[in-house]
């Protein structure tokens, strides 16, 4: 499904759980017991896997440009059907039910609830769809695991907040928050602003202050490292024009630099801001 949100680019992950709930409203009829949501973007029937949802952004400086909500649904897989390694773990409608299903009939429920769920966001409504996928989920209060790069993190699940953070009390009474910090997607759009090419792209959107409360969180934050801002030259002929970005930033009181390297070759001018720890 292609969206046109009106929303700034902080507000599209929210698309994501929104997205979870029209899933989950629309299998209603067709299963024996509720369907629930496993955070952050899976649906569950029977404790098993039966949809998994994928958002992919594509936005500019100040809006979102488009967002693509895919869902992958299991309708009438066998069980004998999914591969081994996931059997155990994956389910679809006729494993429940037991009987196949129409694929139109299914399809409108679920068209007609993503309608009726994504206008519920469009009007500022999204309280409403928080608290639905909180039901949805029924995990407030559980004990729960959260895998991360390197280790597990577990302890009883207090939250989800508006932003799509997963909020836990650790095992030693501290409060952690869990989400995203960065978000991949076309760029197109944002390449010719900039250079007026129209050229593919693609890109990261890191939003700034979950990194940091990422950071924070692993003990890697000392707060007293910050380098100046780095301004990176991505077209020679416009040399100018960054010179007095720089100056404005200068005369604004913030530390800043130009960063005048080779714009074809990225990865050096990444590596320099990370050397001046900008």
């Amino acid at each position: 499904l292609i969206l046109r949100p009106p929303v700034v680019p902080s507000e599209a992950p929210k698309i994501t759980l929104m997205t979870a709930v029209a899933v989950c409203d629309a299998l209603v009829p067709f299963l024996p017991s509720s369907p629930r949501v496993k955070w952050p973007n899976d649906v569950l029937a029977g404790g098993k896997k039966i949809a998994g949802i994928l958002t992919e952004i594509s936005t500019e400086p100040d809006a979102v440009d488009y967002v693509v909500a895919g869902i992958g649904l299991n309708v009438n897989t066998p069980a004998g059907q999914f591969p081994k390694e996931i059997r155990d773990r994956a389910t679809s409608l006729l494993v429940e039910t037991g009987k196949t299903h129409s694929i139109t009939a299914i399809l409108r429920s679920l068209l007609e609830s993503f309608e009726r769920n994504y206008g519920l966001f469009l009007e500022g409504k999204f309280p409403l769809l928080l608290e639905r996928w909180r039901t949805c989920a029924g995990i407030m209060g559980q004990y729960g695991r959260v895998d991360q790069v390197g280790r597990v993190l577990a302890g009883e699940i207090r939250d989800v907040d508006e932003d799509g953070f997963l909020l836990i009390l650790d095992e030693k009474g501290r409060k952690r928050q869990f989400g995203s910090v960065a978000g991949g997607g076309r760029y197109d759009g944002l390449v010719k602003r900039f250079t007026g090419q129209d050229v593919p792209a693609t890109g990261i959107s890191i939003g700034v202050d979950r990194l940091l409360a990422a950071l924070r969180a692993k003990g890697r934050s000392t707060g007293d490292t910050a380098g100046p801002v780095v301004v990176t030259v991505m077209d020679r002929d416009r040399m100018t024009d960054y010179m007095a970005m720089v100056g404005e930033l200068r005369s604004a009181g913030i530390r800043a630099e130009g960063d005048l390297g080779n714009p074809e070759n990225f990865g050096h001018l990444v590596k320099y801001a990370d050397k001046r720890q900008s």
